[in-house]
């Protein structure tokens, strides 16, 4: 880890001390783990070591992999006694993907990992499956997180789970700080193939629809989510799924309401900014 991620964090220390959850026993639940990679050597080490340091059981982990050329693979079989079922798709496609290993899942609960991504404590699983015990198997359960993104500063993403939320185009928890009931996808459904970025949102917005879901929220930061490098095309794709999700979900006019929301200033700078440090760069 570079130098300068190293002080991003520093900011978080305090944070995470203090909302670590106590390590205790619980009777825990089975969890499915769904985990999407395609050449990723240089991340999917520290994901592995963070779920296997969790000592949690039953314990079902799905590697679904895009046919990755590089050491992904060879670094994931060196986490065989952990590893379920390795499944290869064609193409990189990742809410596909995410499909995928929920067909195969046999968890009461799913849960779905990124490569970067890992826990801020060995007791997350145990700490959401007391919670499931607790609230008598809700259909979702969800907690915070801090999302790192290349070349920019760290922040916490934990809101309500609620249409005011949502609308605004952003989500209440990332997928890797969720789980959920299995029974919740037969339901609903699964992810939308046709968003790249924001398939999670899309579903967390056709939640909202459903008559009688059950969510609950942790008030701890428990995951450290890595949402990868910044890209031009990125921004657009987010910028376009957003629109396209909340006004299939709330109608166009809440999507232009998003739209003039945004502090396009604030874009334009944030843009120019990344622009810069690319083209000046050492």
């Amino acid at each position: 880890m570079s130098n300068q991620k190293k002080k991003k964090h520093a900011s978080f220390e305090g944070i995470e001390e203090k909302l670590l959850p106590p390590d205790e026993g619980i009777e825990p639940l089975p969890l499915s783990v769904i985990l999407p990679v395609y050449n990723c050597s240089e991340a999917i080490d520290a994901t592995l070591q963070s779920v296997e340091k969790q000592n949690y059981a039953p314990l079902e982990l799905i590697v679904v992999d895009a046919g990755s050329t590089d050491r992904t693979l060879e670094i994931v079989n060196s986490y065989a006694s952990l590893i379920t079922r390795i499944y290869t798709v064609a193409d990189f496609n990742l809410p596909d993907m995410l499909n995928r290993g929920i067909s195969l899942a046999t968890g009461q609960y799913l849960t779905f990992l990124f490569p970067g991504t890992t826990y801020l404590t060995d007791t997350t699983y145990h700490y959401f499956s007391k919670c499931a015990s607790e609230n008598t198997f809700p259909d979702l359960i969800h907690c915070g997180s801090i999302q790192r993104e290349v070349q920019r500063e760290p922040h916490t993403i934990q809101l309500p789970f609620d249409e005011k939320v949502l609308k605004s185009g952003r989500h209440p928890a990332t997928l890797p700080a969720c789980w959920f009931h299995s029974d919740l996808f037969e339901r609903m459904g699964k992810f939308n193939p046709d968003l790249t970025l924001r398939p999670g949102f899309e579903f967390f917005c056709r939640i909202t629809h459903e008559q009688g879901i059950r969510t609950v929220a942790i008030d701890r930061i428990l995951v450290d989510f890595d949402y990868g490098r910044f890209s031009y095309g990125k921004v657009l794709r987010f910028a376009t799924e957003t629109w396209q999700t909340i006004s299939a979900q709330y109608g166009s006019r809440k999507a232009l309401i998003w739209f003039l929301s945004i502090n396009h200033i604030d874009m334009v700078k944030w843009l120019w900014h990344h622009f810069k440090s690319l083209v000046f760069k050492k």
